[in-house]
């Protein structure tokens, strides 16, 4: 499958801390942070029955990118954000506002995929340098989950 093609498989990408560390984000750092970003930005904290009425440990939220509505998760109960039905690039464009905004300086940002999760891949560590680095082994994982799914993975 050609890079190209790859580039426009859409899928859901994770972000999470290194495993043992923790970026020290709340629901309202985050909020903020989206704010700041493009004011008026949808946000939806969610109440959680099984933790109490006042337990808010999930967040939906959009993420307007090249005028585009991208759709996300925001959680503090699994520390991490995802995105939904985007692509590597949109991802890789993603991360790097999220290593700025929210990420503490010097903190790892590991990721996966559904599919990847699906697959039992390990978290990766997103790349340090430019969104065109990230995209690359974006594109490298979406590449891996294609071969796992078209059984050439041994």
């Amino acid at each position: 499958m050609q890079q190209a093609d790859l580039g426009q498989i859409t899928t859901m990408f994770v972000f999470t801390p290194a495993e043992g560390s923790t970026w020290r984000m709340t629901l309202e750092s985050f909020a903020s942070a989206l704010q700041q970003r493009t004011p008026g930005e949808f946000t939806r904290v969610w109440d959680d029955p099984a933790d109490g009425a006042s337990a808010h440990v999930t967040m939906s939220f959009t993420y307007t990118l090249h005028e585009e509505e991208l759709e996300g998760i925001a959680s503090v109960r699994t520390e991490g954000v995802s995105l939904v039905n985007v692509t590597a690039q949109q991802a890789a464009e993603f991360v790097d506002w999220l290593r700025r905004e929210v990420v503490p300086t010097g903190e790892t940002v590991e990721f996966n995929t559904e599919a990847g999760m699906e697959w039992d891949f390990d978290d990766e560590i997103v790349p340090d340098g430019p969104p065109q680095t990230t995209l690359g082994v974006f594109l490298a994982h979406i590449a891996r989950v294609v071969a796992a799914d078209r059984g050439e993975l041994g």
